[in-house]
């Protein structure tokens, strides 16, 4: 039980850092918002200079004014993606962490439907030794699989939930963000850029679940060797 108790612990800690990071995010981006528009070029040009001083260098010719707007329109977009691919992976680790917390009495109730399940193979072992094993045996592996199927449910119904409420909430911030920069001087509210958004935190949040996958997969295969 102490075991469990730091468990739950830990996972709140963690789930409060995301949350702290997910925030810091949030204020960066509407920060950068608030900018109006001649700032905002300011802020991005030097960034799109480190790609455009060294093509005049290697091609060694001038580059042309639509160009250097392309480069720079190009790194304003990147900028958009990145803020929110970081904004959708510090959200769901917030809301996955929460979730596990709030699953505290459902993983004291899973455990009560493995013991069940253990109870019923034991049953099953001893009216198998009467019956000849087979009887046994079958009423063990029932109980078992119930109790496993009904556990990836759960399972599979948090994951849905999770991912669909961290890509929302950045999504409903994206179109937040846009609506304030309307009244930005020189920004303009643009559903593009709502879209951009929208697609990097889908991109932040989904690597996060194949991360998670992955390193539960590891764990599996580590645990079933031993």
């Amino acid at each position: 039980m102490m075991g469990y108790d730091v468990k739950i612990i830990g996972i709140k800690r963690s789930a409060f850092v995301w949350f702290g990071a997910a925030v810091a995010c949030m204020a960066v981006i509407f920060v950068f918002s608030a900018f109006p528009s001649e700032q905002s070029s300011e802020l991005s040009d030097p960034f799109a200079n480190v790609l455009l001083t060294p093509m005049e260098k290697w091609f060694e010719v001038p580059m042309s004014s639509t160009f250097v707007e392309l480069v720079q329109a190009v790194v304003r977009k990147v900028a958009h993606f990145v803020i929110y691919f970081a904004l959708g992976v510090c959200v769901v680790n917030a809301v996955r962490l929460f979730a596990d917390m709030r699953s505290g009495g459902e993983q004291v109730a899973g455990s009560a439907e493995a013991g069940g399940a253990l109870l019923g193979e034991r049953t099953g072992e001893r009216t198998g030794e009467r019956t000849g094993g087979q009887a046994g045996e079958k009423t063990g592996e029932r109980a078992e699989a119930r109790a496993g199927g009904q556990s990836k449910k759960r399972a599979a119904a948090t994951g849905r939930s999770v991912f669909l409420i961290s890509v929302g909430w950045c999504s409903f911030y994206a179109a937040s963000d846009e609506f304030h920069q309307f009244f930005v001087p020189g920004r303009a509210c643009m559903w593009q850029d709502w879209v951009l958004d929208t697609v990097g935190a889908f991109v932040g949040v989904g690597a996060v679940f194949l991360f998670v996958r992955r390193c539960r997969n590891r764990h599996k295969v580590i645990k079933s060797a031993h």
